[in-house]
């Protein structure tokens, strides 16, 4: 399944994963997720999903083209719960604290063994 072309269906049984995962990570009726992937269709599954766990999401910009004071900044004020990144944690995640890494738990987004999305989940 590549990244570019997925159907509504795939969009919606992925969404629907991350969803479930989301909830079984936080256990919160309203998790915060933090969203730390480039601008994808997995992007666009790790929204969906964030609002089908009826959690909130917020989006940093992946591109480089923010400077990273500015993501860190975000990521201490948003207080994340949940992180969803892909292949390595992205320096910013260094100003939260307890942050337990969890590798395999995100393997539906992943189109195949390269650019697999990863996720953290964040303890208070």
């Amino acid at each position: 399944m590549a990244d570019s072309v997925y159907s509504y269906k795939e969009l919606e049984s992925l969404a629907f994963q991350l969803a479930a995962t989301i909830q079984y990570l936080t256990e919160e009726p309203r998790p915060r997720v933090l969203i730390a992937l480039p601008r994808s269709q997995r992007a666009y599954a790790a929204m969906l999903g964030s609002l089908i766990a009826g959690g909130t999401f917020c989006l940093v910009d992946m591109m480089k083209k923010a400077p990273e004071e500015r993501n860190m900044a975000i990521c201490e004020a948003f207080a994340p719960q949940v992180v969803l990144y892909q292949d390595t944690p992205p320096k910013f995640l260094s100003v939260l604290p307890d942050v337990t890494p969890m590798t395999d738990v995100l393997n539906p987004l992943a189109a195949g063994s390269v650019n697999i999305p990863r996720g953290c989940f964040i303890t208070t």
